[in-house]
């Protein structure tokens, strides 16, 4: 997607700082090329294939002009092997770039760092992050430059890379949506706030006393919900946005794990099916999201999952959804195909550090779906809009009070780890670059107003990134 062309990666230049070490593969070296003079040794890739140097062109200096480390076999590694570990990508002409993607990095990378040349030749630092994981997109912006520097630092030892791809761009055909939970808020709350927000958001889900069904199938709207819905419609900005509205099982019935009971024949189900058609239709709601936290067995799975398909062959124009976490899905096959979405409760997941919803983890869980059998269009990666204490104490602290991140590279904060606005545009990217469907935020009221250019849904939805109809 989007990658620069071949002969446009054929003519990068590598060129490590005069105090760098060697870089080479680390499993065997084909041949050595001579770089400009001053800067180190570069060792191609071994590869069955024709090397690169095959393909590689003389400047005018008479330098090789190697590829950038792709290849696109990640199990060749690439190593640099002495601190500093730098990296400095000279081009022949300006590139317009917005993200740097590396695959295959080596466990002793502690943080990532990109620096742009200005035409005065000074660099500026646009980029910083660490727990990097595995793999990553360093989402940039816009960057126009015929020179980046690439910086690792490094707990011990060499830096090793499988991938180093750079990306021009990542818009698609495909629509990209942007979505965002949003409790429902009593007649006080004066939702115009977040005016700006919904200018930007393609749908938004009413949660937290929206609706629940009884033992009986019948849906029991929340006291304000109403209300809420007139509020957000009532706002210009919302003119595109759906709205829809966020169903489950009623507490008491989950708790006493009777919840299985209301729609365990047929009949329950058509009759729980007609009743939320007559919901959203009275209430003018556009779409249902459910959030049956959870099916205690595989006989409720089974019984949700006929929900599901039966509520959609009732109704085949009305968007259904469905928020999980990414574990403990048993949900069966027949009904995948009634889901529109799937919102992915890709938060409350903790790292050994105690970091709580790092890039790792969103990967990891979109891995999940995906090796489920769910299209990654069906997918929405959910990002949290609060930070977790990195002792995993039960707090949630929202990011719009967390002050000290909004001019910053961090995430972490006062002992609590959030997703700061570059951590979730690396997120977004990580999500358009896979061709899901959008991201889901939870929830638009932790979030500063999209007005504030420390808003992640305002980060997240940069207009380089995103190509939504």
């Amino acid at each position: 997607m989007g990658k620069i062309s071949v002969l446009l990666i054929f003519s990068v230049v590598l060129l490590l700082f005069s105090s760098c070490g060697n870089i080479s593969d680390s499993s065997e070296a084909l041949s050595d090329s001579s770089a400009t003079s001053g800067s180190s040794q570069i060792e191609e890739p071994f590869s069955s294939e024709p090397s690169y140097s095959d393909f590689s062109s003389q400047s005018s200096d008479n330098s090789i002009l190697p590829a950038v480390l792709t290849d696109g076999d990640t199990s060749t590694v690439y190593s640099i092997e002495h601190s500093p570990y730098e990296l400095e990508l000279n081009f022949s002409e300006p590139l317009s770039l917005c993200a740097a993607e590396l695959c295959g990095i080596s466990e002793n990378v502690l943080s990532i760092s990109i620096s742009v040349k200005d035409e005065n030749g000074s660099f500026s630092e646009v980029y910083f992050q660490s727990e990097i994981g595995e793999n990553r997109i360093c989402f940039l912006g816009t960057v126009n430059s015929d020179c980046i520097s690439i910086s690792f630092d490094s707990s011990g030892g060499a830096v090793e890379i499988g991938e180093l791809t750079l990306l021009p761009s990542l818009t698609e055909e495909t629509p990209f949506k942007t979505s965002a939970y949003l409790p429902v808020f009593d007649k006080s709350y004066d939702i115009s706030k977040y005016a700006s927000s919904f200018s930007l958001l393609s749908d938004v889900i009413f949660i937290s006393g929206s609706a629940k069904w009884n033992e009986n199938g019948e849906i029991i709207p929340g006291e304000n919900l109403k209300s809420a819905i007139d509020a957000v419609r009532a706002l210009p900005e919302s003119e595109n946005c759906k709205i829809w509205v966020s169903i489950a099982p009623q507490g008491s019935l989950i708790k006493n794990g009777t919840a299985g009971n209301s729609i365990n024949s047929d009949e329950k189900i058509s009759d729980l099916v007609s009743n939320i058609l007559n919901f959203l239709s009275d209430y003018s709601i556009d779409a249902v999201d459910f959030d049956w936290e959870f099916p205690k067995d595989q006989t409720e799975w089974n019984d949700f999952g006929k929900l599901l398909r039966q509520l959609k062959l009732a109704s085949p124009s009305t968007e259904i959804s469905a928020a999980f976490y990414p574990y403990d899905i048993f949900l069966p096959d027949f009904a995948f195909s009634a889901l529109d979405r799937v919102n992915i409760m890709a938060y409350d997941l903790f790292d050994d550090d105690g970091f709580h919803c790092t890039y790792s983890s969103a990967e990891k869980s979109i891995k999940y779906f995906l090796e489920l059998g769910f299209e990654s269009s069906q997918l929405f990666l959910g990002i949290p809009c609060y930070g977790r204490p990195t002792d995993r104490a039960s707090v949630w602290n929202y990011y719009s009070d967390a002050e000290e991140l909004f001019s910053s590279f961090d995430n972490l904060f006062d002992g609590s780890y959030y997703n700061g606005k570059f951590l979730v545009r690396d997120k977004a990217a990580l999500a358009k670059h896979g061709s899901l469907g959008g991201i889901m935020l939870f929830h638009l009221l932790c979030d500063l107003p999209a007005s504030h250019p420390a808003s992640l849904l305002y980060s997240a939805t940069d207009s380089l990134l995103l190509n939504s109809d």
